[in-house]
């Protein structure tokens, strides 16, 4: 379904008339604006480590953008992954732009599995140069809890951020 929808948006952002026909939408002729020059569409980010969702990302997006996901994972798998559907469909590699959720500790993570952006801020650091290493063209630093109930005034969230910004 979600391959269908971007492939209908896709549609509908390609020319001044669209028609798509599909198991979950359908149109015909549907004027998407004024003839003549067509302005840049909006970039589409597709996020998901599943092997199913990078394949989307890569036939349908602009970006990839896997959420939390381990640096090891991501260079050793997800990246090969990104670049070996690329091939196989015949596609540019798109745009690595993952986010990450911050969690600064006090102490060192020393799980393998480590989520990037967890543990001190040498940790933290040392994600965002790996990042930048393996390309990254942008990287969304997230400061919001999982848990709803763990809202906090956005001061708190701007200091987190400011504990990174400054040491860059």
């Amino acid at each position: 379904m979600t391959d269908e929808y971007l492939a209908a948006i896709t549609a509908l952002w390609t020319g001044p008339i669209a028609s798509y026909d599909g198991e979950f939408v359908s149109f015909q002729d549907v004027s998407t604006g004024p003839s003549g020059v067509r302005p840049p569409h909006p970039p589409i980010w597709v996020g998901g480590s599943a092997p199913a969702a990078i394949r989307r990302a890569v036939r349908y997006s602009d970006a990839w953008h896997p959420i939390n996901v381990p640096l090891g994972w991501l260079r050793d798998k997800g990246l090969p992954a990104l670049r070996r559907f690329a091939d196989e469909l015949g596609r540019p590699v798109p745009a690595l732009c993952p986010r990450i959720q911050l969690r600064i500790t006090s102490d060192e993570v020393t799980a393998s599995d480590r989520p990037a952006g967890e543990g001190t801020v040498s940790q933290i650091l040392g994600d965002l140069e790996e990042f930048d290493r393996l390309g990254s063209e942008y990287l969304v630093l997230d400061t919001n809890p999982d848990d709803p109930h763990d809202e906090r005034p956005l001061d708190v969230d701007f200091d987190i951020l400011r504990t990174i910004v400054d040491r860059i």
